[in-house]
C-alpha cells in the first residue's frame, strides 16, 4: 500500500533515495509517485507546483 506525503520538503528528501517517479495527470491534479526499495510514495499537488518538483528532482520520470 502506498504512503501519501503531505509536505513538499518530504517528497524532495525521499527523491534521493528513490528509483523512479511516476507522473499521473488528471484534471486539476497531478500524482508524483516515488518508487524507493520498500514502498511507494504518494504526492498530490497541482500541475505548475508538479512541474518545478519535476525539474528539481533526478530521478527516472514515466509519465502515465
Amino acid at each position: 500500500m502506498p504512503k501519501q506525503v503531505f509536505s513538499k520538503d518530504d517528497f524532495l528528501k525521499m527523491a534521493d533515495g528513490a528509483t523512479e517517479c511516476l507522473v499521473v495527470r488528471r484534471k486539476d491534479k497531478v500524482k508524483l509517485k516515488l518508487r524507493r526499495s520498500r514502498l511507494m510514495y504518494v504526492y498530490v499537488t497541482n500541475d505548475s507546483e508538479a512541474n518545478d518538483l519535476l525539474k528539481s528532482i533526478k530521478v527516472d520520470t514515466i509519465e502515465l
